[in-house]
């Protein structure tokens, strides 16, 4: 679970991700985290999307724990991009 997770990481003074949204599902969230610049380095890169995660550690039978990733189309697009996602 996410308090139980944070809750190690201040302890053992590790960073976390930044977030950039927790509250209810909402798929135009999701896409506005998703698009837009890097919030790190600046601002000068292409975000490559986001990680969405329950609060409460989830399982789904055919995907198993619940994280999904929204890819940015503009990071896929880019030119010189070396990833295979």
């Amino acid at each position: 679970d996410w308090e139980d997770f944070t809750g190690c990481a201040n302890k053992l003074v590790l960073e976390i991700v930044d977030v950039l949204y927790k509250g209810p599902f909402d798929l135009e969230k999701v896409k506005e985290c998703t698009e837009g610049m890097s919030i790190t380095g600046h601002g000068v890169h292409i975000r490559e999307g986001c990680v969405i995660k329950p609060v409460k550690e989830q399982f789904h039978p055919k995907l198993g724990r619940l994280i999904l990733k929204s890819i940015n189309p503009d990071y896929l697009l880019r030119k010189g991009g070396t990833e295979y996602n």
